[in-house]
């Protein structure tokens, strides 16, 4: 079954830290804009009260562009591109209503909804991005062989041992590849990508084929 909106946006909570979910609370209570969510309404809310509120206030479409525009505010960009891409039709639907929501910034994504992939470009290039970047919701939910990948990246330098048991910690695969893409390619930038691309060629190569 294919998840709904509600479930991406309480995904997406569940990855914020207390103090940055506390801080998203208070950020989202300090928006002009209306429909406004009251402190009181949220002070003890937790991450899948918080979902229901924002819903319930604002439509669950225009809940994904609030939620983008409140995480980058406090600098959780990471999370806001992964939240739209995961949700570009929802996104487009409403950019004229939430233009800052939907507003490029760092590390943000700004896909249509409905769009053909673009054909691929020279390379390790989809479209003028890097393949990783624009295929990171699939790699996080299809990829299988995490160990093996997560091996290679400290064979390569591109993890540090810190990172390796942290993020081997993790109890699920896309826990693990989400805090992969968030920590060391994130930091590592096109050497790690480049790397997990090759990597991904040689332990996945059929769900390579299928992406390309």
């Amino acid at each position: 079954m294919s998840k709904t909106i509600k479930d991406h946006l309480y995904e997406i909570f569940l990855d914020l830290t207390n103090d940055q979910f506390k801080l998203f609370k208070s950020k989202l209570c300090d928006r002009k804009q209306e429909p406004r969510i009251r402190k009181g309404a949220v002070e003890n809310a937790d991450r899948l009260d918080l979902v229901e509120k924002l819903i319930s206030a604002h439509t669950e479409k225009r809940a994904v562009a609030v939620t983008i525009e409140v995480l980058k505010s406090i600098n959780c960009n990471d999370l806001a591109s992964e939240l739209a891409s995961q949700l570009a039709s929802e996104l487009a639907d409403n950019e004229r209503e939430l233009g800052s929501a939907s507003a490029n910034g760092a590390g943000c994504r700004a896909a249509g909804g409905g769009a053909a992939t673009p054909a691929a470009g020279p390379g390790n290039m989809v479209g003028g991005r890097h393949f990783i970047d624009f295929h990171q919701v699939s790699l996080i939910n299809r990829v299988s062989n995490v160990a093996g990948i997560l091996d290679q990246l400290r064979d390569r330098g591109i993890t540090s041992e810190e990172q390796y048991e942290e993020i081997g910690a993790e109890p699920t695969r896309q826990g693990k590849m989400r805090k992969i893409f968030h920590g060391p390619i994130n930091s590592g930038g096109q050497r790690a990508k480049d790397a997990l691309y090759e990597i991904l060629e040689s332990l996945e190569r059929y769900l390579m084929d299928d992406l390309k």
